[in-house]
């Protein structure tokens, strides 16, 4: 995680942050990462990601058909260099994982840690067999 806020810190970088692990978790992150000079914007799709980041978020409540257009459209104005998001499996992370390779923009995939338990991951495109 220090790296990462390392990254940030350098590059004054403007991150997208999508769901994230439930509980507080993404909410700390985007702390932390205003903190180092970064600037978080938050998607939320459902009553979870509301629940866990209630303010500050874009709340996405059009039908899943329009996602892709609306995400590229969204990477591209508030000029996004790194998307953030919780497992590379959601269809709305597959999108992502694609726009983020058509517009040159990294893509950091947390998941639950492979060797031990209550520890999260972080891997630059995607886990599993992303990885």
């Amino acid at each position: 995680m220090v790296n990462l806020l390392k990254k940030v810190h350098e590059n004054k970088s403007r991150v997208l942050m999508l769901q994230g692990p439930v509980g507080p978790f993404f909410a700390n992150l985007a702390h932390d990462l205003r903190e180092v000079g970064g600037k978080v914007y938050k998607i939320n799709f459902h009553g979870g990601d509301w629940l866990f980041y209630p303010s500050n978020a874009t709340n996405f409540r059009r039908p899943m058909d329009e996602w892709s257009g609306f995400l590229e459209r969204f990477l591209i104005t508030n000029q996004i260099d790194l998307i953030l998001l919780f497992g590379d499996c959601r269809p709305q992370h597959l999108v992502a994982r694609d726009a983020s390779i058509k517009l040159g923009i990294t893509l950091g995939v947390f998941e639950e840690g492979y060797a031990r338990p209550d520890y999260i991951t972080l891997e630059n495109y995607g886990v599993n067999a992303h990885s």
